[in-house]
This record gives C-alpha cells, sequence and structure tokens, in this order.
C-alpha cells in the first residue's frame, strides 16, 4: 500500500474526505518524526511503538576491493509491533495458508510465546 492508496483507505473508514485524511497522515507522521528527533518514543496502544534504533560504529568491508572500512554509528527509526498486532497478522497468515480456522494454531503460538517470555524473565532475575 502507498501514500495515496493509505490516505483513500483512511477517508472511507473515517468519513472524511481524502485531503482531510492526507492532513490527519502529515499530522500524524510530523508528531512522530518530530518526537523520534528528540529521541524519545511513541506508543500507540493496540498497535505498536516507535522509537529510535542507535548502531554502533563498527568495522566492514568494501565489497569491491575488500578493504576494511569503518562505519560510523548512526540512528534510525524503528516500529515495533506489539502482541495483538503481531497476532493478528499471525491469524490472517494462518487462515490463508491452512485455509481454516487459526483458533488452536493460534493457541499454540501464544503458549510459546509466553513460555519463552517467562523463561527470559527467569534468566533476568538469575533463577
Amino acid at each position: 500500500m502507498n501514500k495515496t492508496e493509505l490516505v483513500a483507505a483512511m477517508a472511507e473508514q473515517a468519513g472524511l474526505s481524502k485531503k482531510d485524511a492526507e492532513k490527519a497522515l502529515k499530522a500524524f507522521t510530523d508528531v512522530v518524526a518530530d518526537e523520534l528527533k528528540k529521541e524519545g518514543k511513541v506508543q500507540l496502544v493496540g498497535f505498536g511503538t516507535f522509537e529510535v534504533s542507535k548502531r554502533a560504529a563498527r568495522e566492514g568491508r568494501n565489497p569491491q576491493s575488500g578493504k576494511v572500512m569503518s562505519i560510523p554509528a548512526s540512528k534510525a527509526p524503528k516500529l515495533l509491533g506489539n502482541y495483538t498486532t503481531t497476532l493478528q497478522v499471525a491469524k490472517k497468515e494462518c487462515e490463508a495458508f491452512f485455509g481454516i480456522g487459526a483458533g488452536p494454531i493460534l493457541f499454540y503460538a501464544q503458549a510459546r510465546i509466553w513460555k519463552f517470555a517467562a523463561k527470559a524473565a527467569c534468566r533476568l532475575r538469575g533463577e
């Protein structure tokens, strides 16, 4: 989906004109960009979190010459999808792939995710 298609979909779903939907989208992207420039983050419950990802300086190789070169540290915007969004995507993929309701498959996936999260929490606590 490109920007034009997104604006059209937003306008249709919210009952706005395309011009108003485009203004809303621009305002949203401007606010998120301004917050990320300040090294902040924007959390949208039920969707995800926009934040700045920091990449450390490192050494790399020039693919043409093979010479070692230094790559400077950098920052990049990142969107972390939350658990609800991830499950919505997984449900659609499961239903499309298997052609059936994805309830049992998602229940299994949720159990695996929670088991992994519990193990990680125990490791952090030193248990």
